[in-house]
């Protein structure tokens, strides 16, 4: 037998090998569901935050159940967007980073729909703000998948937005007039205090804290947390909880990924996305009640009765008539229970 001829059998020989060890390690791969990787979680805000928290806690989970195959780097700090959230969502879209953490009232810059989670006294208690995001709100969450990004189904909230001022204890509607506020420049957050007849400034959150301190504006609103890590409790009189508007924020990632995904895989990035919302909803909570409990040590805090909620309620009709159209008429419908 010629040198070229054993040379050409061996080849053959190995080729038929390495096809049966890439079969099993296929087959390996087949029964494990999950193949090595190494992704990339994007927030935008520090490593204290119980948003990045939740993040890390999806991150361990995730590494957990896959016998550490799937490594799920969190990046805070806005460390791969400059801390700019819109985009942070565009990295998510274009598969630069693998998951986000994203708030509704972000998200309502790109999709207006989203601005129902944060509509006026939608859902003006945790198990109402739960049920709508696990509800009715999951058709919102779910049209992101026309822009490249897939919801893994686990939703909490940044908390209900609640007010301040230097003024007036208010506890009514009209209460509210004549009042110079801080507000978001979100055309939603707007339409609401005009409507209260609330004159509206336009004030960078950065300068919030001399002009409230100065007199140049009343008072803002804001979650309890924002609030008090801002120091707004210092410089303000009266505190009123009326849990007005709230946020949905769900764990993010992209789509194309996720169609690369097995069914094991799958199942696991949901579970452990359910698991890290439900931690911060009750972690959400917790840090609010303490952290209003220090509030109060400062200024007048009142809590609003149901009864006084609905008064403000009821000034909220052409608000909701003007955006029925843009979040949908059955899905306004569902989640206001009619």
């Amino acid at each position: 037998m010629s040198f070229a001829v054993g040379m050409t059998r061996f080849a053959l020989r190995w080729t038929i090998a390495a096809g049966a060890i890439a079969f099993a390690v296929g087959a390996v791969f087949a029964q494990d569901g999950v193949q090595e990787r190494k992704l990339r979680f994007a927030m935008s805000v520090g490593t204290n935050s119980p948003w990045t928290q939740a993040a890390q806690r999806f991150a361990d989970a995730v590494e957990k159940a896959t016998d550490g195959k799937i490594d799920v780097t969190v990046f805070p700090d806005g460390q791969l967007s400059n801390g700019n959230q819109v985009a942070e969502f565009e990295l998510l879209q274009n598969g630069t980073v693998d998951f986000t953490f994203h708030s509704s009232i972000i998200l309502s810059t790109l999709d207006p729909r989203f601005s129902l989670f944060s509509m006026p006294w939608i859902a003006p208690s945790d198990d109402q703000l739960f049920a709508l995001m696990d509800g009715p709100g999951r058709e919102v969450w779910n049209g992101l998948e026309e822009k490249g990004v897939k919801p893994l189904g686990g939703f909490s909230t940044s908390g209900f937005r609640q007010l301040t001022n230097n003024k007036v204890s208010v506890t009514k509607p009209e209460d509210l007039a004549g009042l110079t506020l801080r507000v978001p420049g979100l055309k939603l957050y707007q339409g609401i205090f005009k409507t209260f007849g609330v004159n509206p400034v336009p004030t960078s959150f950065g300068e919030l804290y001399g002009a409230l301190q100065q007199g140049v504006v009343d008072g803002q609103e804001n979650p309890i947390s924002l609030i008090y890590v801002s120091r707004f409790h210092e410089v303000q009189k009266h505190m009123t909880i009326w849990n007005y508007s709230a946020d949905s924020i769900g764990i993010l990632t992209n789509q194309a990924l996720w169609e690369q995904l097995s069914p094991q895989e799958q199942e696991i990035f949901t579970t452990a996305a359910k698991e890290a919302a439900a931690w911060h909803r009750a972690e959400q909570t917790s840090a609010d009640a303490k952290l209003l409990e220090e509030i109060s040590k400062t200024l007048e805090v009142v809590t609003l009765t149901p009864e006084q909620i609905a008064a403000f309620q009821g000034v909220m009709e052409p608000i909701y008539a003007e955006w029925e159209p843009v979040i949908g008429a059955d899905l306004l419908k569902a989640a206001r229970g009619q």
